[in-house]
């Protein structure tokens, strides 16, 4: 059965998880079909959570063409090699400021880079290896802990844009970021 999104979940305990299911659970509330790829730990977890799970082997080549999603969605998997084909993918990276200091710098064919923020700054190495199509978010948490009555525009990850053809789960409130 193909979906509307498959999220790949990192193999590194609970962050990876806990970012993924928290976009993973807007997406099905909004309507989505999604799908979570993860490692056997993590799938239990999910599957607890009544998720439609599966797993993948970190680090070994994944062909997102194979996948039969409309859509690839990694949560801090920067490890995997990713053969992109015609899949959207957009890669969530909660780390990103540690790239290029403690850990080698990103590298990504992603249609978009999601870097959260971090009160480190990115390195400008950082930055520039992924260019135009990064862009920051504030913490990636579910929508139960965000205070709707807040004035403060903030950049939030997992929102749509009608105009749309498919869906790129990415969406700034000052100004929308991709749409294909």
């Amino acid at each position: 059965m193909k979906t509307d999104i498959t999220l790949l979940v990192a193999p590194f305990g609970f962050g990876s998880l806990g970012k993924g299911l928290a976009i993973v659970n807007e997406l099905i509330a909004r309507g989505y079909s999604v799908r979570v790829l993860c490692d056997p730990i993590a799938q239990k977890v999910v599957e607890d959570s009544g998720i439609i799970c599966g797993n993948y082997q970190y680090r070994e080549t994944l062909k997102l063409d194979d996948l039969n999603t409309r859509l690839v969605i990694s949560s801090g998997d920067i490890g995997t090699p990713l053969v992109k084909g015609t899949t959207p993918l957009i890669v969530v990276d909660s780390l990103f400021w540690l790239r290029g200091k403690w850990e080698r710098l990103p590298s990504s064919d992603a249609d978009v880079y999601v870097a959260q923020r971090f009160f480190i700054e990115a390195t400008n190495a950082a930055k520039s290896a992924i260019g135009e199509r990064l862009v920051f978010v504030d913490a990636i948490l579910p929508s139960w802990t965000q205070n709707t009555n807040s004035s403060e525009v903030r950049d939030q990850i997992v929102s749509t844009r009608e105009e749309c053809d498919h869906l790129y789960c990415l969406k700034n409130t000052k100004r929308n970021t991709l749409c294909g």
